[in-house]
């Protein structure tokens, strides 16, 4: 943006007159609304998509194991040092063990960090 006198120019434009210059000044602030608009419903969609996984575990079921004390201890030292509770890093080890034996989706295997050709084939369905 240069001034010469009084013509302002902002790339290919030539404003001239304080008519110009609110015109001009309310079409920067719509793009930038446009633009706080697309991210806001960027972070819609991601908030839907997580809400919808949410809604899909709501209907749970308990599964009891039977541990050792000193095993039950140490699960709680390491889920408290990844910041998850026992719950949530029992069913993450569950669900990375049943990504890297093939059980889940190519995206799944991905989220839990596991590489391509990395799953362990030694389960044996048959």
């Amino acid at each position: 943006m240069t001034e010469t006198g009084k013509i302002i120019e902002v790339g290919d434009y030539r404003i001239e007159n304080e008519t110009d210059k609110a015109i001009v000044s309310m079409l920067i602030k719509k793009r930038n609304l446009e633009r706080e608009i697309k991210a806001l419903k960027n972070k819609v969609k991601i908030l839907t998509l997580i809400e919808t996984d949410k809604n899909k575990m709501t209907k749970t079921v308990y599964i009891g194991a039977r541990v050792s004390p000193e095993f039950r201890d140490l699960l709680k030292k390491v889920s408290n040092a990844r910041g998850m509770n026992v719950s949530s890093f029992i069913r993450f080890l569950l669900g990375r063990e049943l990504a890297k034996l093939g059980f889940l989706p190519e995206d799944y295997r991905r989220a839990y960090g596991i590489l391509e050709g990395e799953e362990d084939s030694s389960y044996n369905s048959n």
